[in-house]
């Protein structure tokens, strides 16, 4: 409804992506090469190994730019840490692509949606929702089935 100011919607995700990503890291850290062992990736080896490539290539750089790439974003912190990334050059690349993230995502999101808002009634709104939704998951079902 627009009844949070952009400033603290930015701010509020721009928090919530410094500590997901922080926490990330510290718990690759902790479990190092042992995630390769957790059942998830154990299911899904490709991620880690994509995450893994990704971190080996770009290094810090993969911090900073890997949030912005939705296949690897919850991968790369994690792999950083178990890779045993400095953690002065993990919270470094942590403290500058938060924002940067904040402003890319959240605040293009806000303005789409007031935009939006200004443009349609509320019950259109609410159809194309529904309409967005059920799409969505009718293709996951779909790429779901692909995969097995």
């Amino acid at each position: 409804a627009g009844d949070i100011p952009l400033w603290l919607w930015v701010a509020c995700g721009t928090v919530g992506a410094f500590l997901g990503d922080g926490i990330s890291f510290l718990l690759g850290q902790r479990a190092g090469p042992a995630v390769h062992r957790w059942r998830f990736f154990q299911r899904h080896p490709h991620w880690l190994t994509r995450g893994e490539a990704f971190f080996q290539r770009w290094g810090i750089w993969s911090i900073m730019t890997g949030r912005f790439i939705g296949p690897i974003r919850p991968v790369v912190p994690l792999v950083a840490g178990a890779m045993r990334m400095s953690s002065r050059q993990f919270w470094f690349a942590n403290a500058v692509s938060s924002p940067a993230w904040g402003m890319a995502y959240l605040a293009t999101m806000y303005w789409l949606g007031e935009a939006f808002r200004d443009t349609f009634d509320l019950p259109v709104i609410a159809a194309l929702l529904a309409l967005a939704t059920l799409i969505a998951l009718v293709v996951s079902v779909l790429v779901n089935q692909r995969h097995r």
